[in-house]
């Protein structure tokens, strides 16, 4: 039988992985712009792209995970646990990338501050939460999208044209 107490508990659970998120996207908005920046510049790009390269990468992740994990030998299952934490990590770089494209639009600024961004934030934590659409729909595709944006690797800038007098 569900008590009260074990509803609080759950709804308190919820409270603080959603928190740690919005922690997380804080994080590396502030200790990593540029890769959020280019993370951000690729989700609005590329979003198809973005989201299936995503898509890829936690299918992989997710096999190799259970895996590992599934195994009775500590090592492994420790080294599957760190995977699974690393992949969140991954994902909520990507997902500072998606709140920076949602802050540029909120602020419509190029540069907006930590609070624009933070808004995007809860507004994103806010649609998740809602039952069926943002727990089977959009959770899902927000983490492909954060993971694909996760592995952008910066693109090299073509070199300078050299004009010839002639």
């Amino acid at each position: 039988m569900l008590m009260i107490g074990d509803v609080f508990l759950i709804l308190f659970g919820l409270g603080v992985v959603y928190a740690a998120s919005a922690a997380m996207v804080a994080f590396f908005t502030v200790m990593a712009p540029r890769r959020a920046a280019r993370a951000a510049d690729r989700i609005v790009n590329r979003p198809w792209r973005t989201g299936l390269a995503g898509l890829g990468a936690l299918l992989v992740a997710a096999i190799l995970v259970i895996m590992l994990i599934a195994t009775q030998q500590p090592l492994l299952t420790i080294i599957g646990f760190l995977i699974a934490g690393g992949l969140f990590a991954l994902s909520a770089l990507g997902r500072t990338g998606l709140a920076l494209a949602a802050a540029r639009r909120i602020a419509r600024d190029e540069n907006p501050g930590i609070g624009p961004i933070m808004k995007a934030v809860w507004l994103s934590e806010g649609i998740s939460l809602l039952p069926i659409f943002g727990w089977l729909i959009y959770m899902p595709a927000m983490v492909c999208l954060g993971l694909g944006a996760a592995f952008v690797r910066p693109q090299p800038e073509a070199p300078p044209v050299m004009e010839t007098a002639g």
